[in-house]
């Protein structure tokens, strides 16, 4: 294990994002894995919301 400064895990901190959200899909670049996936589970939220206002 390396033993790092104060200063050192200040700025690593500093950069963390510390929110539980996910980054928003404009955010993301189209040609990572990542940005696919976000647009899946967007897409499946809002078919989800388009089921349940559906009649039977």
């Amino acid at each position: 294990m390396k033993i790092t400064t104060r200063a050192t895990l200040q700025d690593l901190t500093s950069t963390l994002s510390l929110t539980d959200k996910p980054p928003p899909l404009r955010d993301l670049d189209p040609s990572t894995k990542q940005y696919w996936k976000r647009l899946r589970v967007l897409a499946m939220k809002e078919n989800n919301k388009r089921m349940k206002l559906r009649k039977f």
